[in-house]
Parts: C-alpha cells; structure tokens; sequence
C-alpha cells in the first residue's frame, strides 16, 4: 500500500519496535484464519501506525485481503478530504460580496423570465396540469408524507427521581378501621 512518506516512516519504526517485542510473526498464527503467519500486518482502520497493539501476525492471503479493504477505505478518506479542501476553497472563493452579486443576478433574472407573458402563461398551463393529475398530486402528498416521517422522532419522557424520600415522622400510619 502507498502511503505518505511521514506515514511510511512511522509505520516502519512501529514495525521494528514490533518485531523487537514479540520476535517473528512466523511464530505465530494468523489471526483470522489460523494457518502460520507470514508476517506483522498494521490494522489500519482500527489503530494509528505508531501504536505498537495495532498490528497483528497475519498469512499472506488475510494480509493482502485486509490491505485490499483497507486501500478502499483510504481512498474514500482522501474523497472525503479532496471534498472538503474544495468546500474551503469555494468558501474563500464566495464572499459575502459575490454570494450578494449572484444572488441578484438571480433575481433579476427570474423578474426577467416571469415578465415575458409567454414564459408565464407555459408555467401556469404546467402548473395547472400537474394539480389537476391525480398521480401527481399522489406522488407530492406521498413525498410530504416521507419528508414528515423522516423528521419524526419519538418523545422520551423521563420521570425525574424525587429529590427527598419521604420524611418517616411525618406520614400518618394508616388507620385501623372496623
């Protein structure tokens, strides 16, 4: 697996240290299938590469499997990381100023669109259209009935403890009635 050359490294010493601890991997057994391990394999998604614990004596089909697994876990990480430097980036790109811009730009373009009578009268014909079909006003009251289920959640109520037990002296023994 490549890896940065800070990770590499770090992977490595852990590695020496590792097999300085508890000597060869071949004198063990593969933790998943328990034939003889081939060597010490670092758990990738469960432990840093310097933790000493987070590595496990492995054959080297489980190895290569667990390696498979965890380079696509990795590359769905460095997805997620690319997605996020772009969000950074578009958020020092759009300033407040430029949001503004386009947003009346937006406007202003919309005004444009809904004053030709042309473009009026075919969103109106649409609109027209789509309430009066039945299956379509089905599939929104459908759509509104999942949004409103998915926002649902149960109440939990909590009866709170009482704060003082009952003061023996004070409660009134019951009454011998005949």
């Amino acid at each position: 697996m490549a890896y940065s050359p800070e990770i590499q490294k770090i992977h490595d010493r852990t590695l020496r240290q590792v097999k300085k601890m508890w000597g060869p991997a071949s004198n063990y057994q593969c933790l998943l299938c328990f034939d003889p391990a081939a060597g010490w394999a670092w758990l990738h998604r469960t432990h840093p590469p310097d933790d000493p614990e987070g590595f496990a004596a492995m054959c080297r089909r489980d190895h290569d499997d667990y390696d498979d697994v965890a380079e696509q876990q990795r590359l769905i990480w460095a997805d997620s990381e690319r997605r996020t430097a772009h969000s950074e980036i578009m958020r020092k790109l759009w300033t407040p100023e430029r949001r503004a811009a386009q947003s009346e730009r937006a406007r202003q373009w919309s005004r444009e669109q809904w004053a030709d009578p042309a473009y009026r009268a075919l969103r109106s014909e649409r609109a027209l259209e789509q309430w009066t079909d039945p299956q379509h006003r089905a599939r929104i009251s459908e759509r509104a009935r999942q949004r409103m289920l998915r926002q649902w959640r149960p109440v939990r109520y909590v009866v709170p403890p009482r704060r003082n037990p009952p003061d023996p002296r004070r409660t009134v023994p019951p009454t011998d009635q005949r």
